[in-house]
């Protein structure tokens, strides 16, 4: 018994010593875990959009086989660090800060034209925008086509440039949901506010945009304001995949057998979002 307890003294003891040696060992970095990296810019806060998103990155997943993580995230963040995602979705500016990247799909604004959405400026009716001394403006983000970027050409065909000619220029914080800038406009903060077509007729079907009292304009071609893209780092066939998987939220939008496409479209809608279009005419026929 005295023999037992001794060597078990001894074997506590160097497991003591191995345990204190352990911890001045440089230690060993973990494996790789094989998530794929979606980046999302923030909209209405890092949880909402989070949740909004997550069921797409799920789903994305199970086609691709691989966990999908996704990273809220800000615009100069996904600007600057391209290489820190495999897949993300864009807004129309950022798309060109990624030239390495592939857009494998629009996604859908404005139901029933699809994934292209056009500018629209409101300015009350009594006090046309262009009549007002040094106008306020207030766009519906910085980074979207439809949010503002798509309007400059309106502007200047009437003698504004924007941002030069205006006496103050604002951007609403969510590029999903202008609703911000349209009650901006309505509270008579600004003299002229810009929103994407969906988000103004949102509005005025919603009663908020009283038609006798603002004028509504189409203000520009319609563009794509999102797009979802493939870095670098996804190989061609994971991308023809991805591609597939975001496509056909459309082609069985209207299966009830499918509650997993169902789940993402009602998830996808907090960001505005119904759904994706190709970015070329039948994509499955191209390598």
């Amino acid at each position: 018994m005295r023999e037992w307890s001794g060597k078990a003294t001894w074997v506590i003891a160097a497991l003591v010593v191995g345990t204190a040696v352990s911890t001045l060992l440089p230690i060993a970095a973990a494996p790789p875990s094989g998530t794929l990296r979606l980046g999302v810019l923030v909209g209405p806060g890092q949880e909402r959009t989070a949740r909004a998103v997550a069921p797409l990155a799920e789903y994305l997943g199970s086609a691709l086989r691989r966990v999908v993580g996704v990273e809220v995230t800000s615009d100069e963040q996904l600007r600057s660090h391209p290489e820190a995602y495999d897949l993300a979705l864009l807004p129309t500016q950022l798309v060109s800060a990624w030239p390495s990247a592939e857009v494998l799909a629009w996604a859908n604004r404005c139901r029933p034209s699809g994934a292209s959405c056009r500018p629209f400026v409101i300015f009350p009716r009594d006090r046309p925008w262009n009549t007002v001394p040094s106008p306020r403006v207030i766009l519906g983000d910085r980074l979207t086509w439809a949010g503002g970027e798509g309007a400059r050409a309106y502007f200047l065909k009437r003698g504004f440039r924007l941002p030069e000619d205006f006496g103050l220029v604002a951007y609403a914080a969510n590029p999903y949901d202008h609703s911000e800038a349209i009650h901006a406009l309505i509270h008579g903060a600004y003299d002229v506010a810009v929103a994407a077509e969906a988000d103004v007729r949102a509005a005025a079907a919603a009663g908020l945009l009283d038609p006798a009292r603002f004028e509504s304009i189409a203000a520009g071609e319609a563009g794509n304001d999102f797009a979802l893209v493939a870095c670098a780092s996804l190989p061609a066939k994971a991308r023809r995949v991805a591609r597939d998987a975001a496509l056909n939220l459309d082609r069985f939008r209207f299966d009830p057998h499918n509650q997993r496409v169902a789940m993402v479209i009602e998830a996808l809608q907090a960001l505005g979002i119904e759904g994706f279009a190709p970015d070329v005419i039948l994509p499955s026929l191209h390598p």
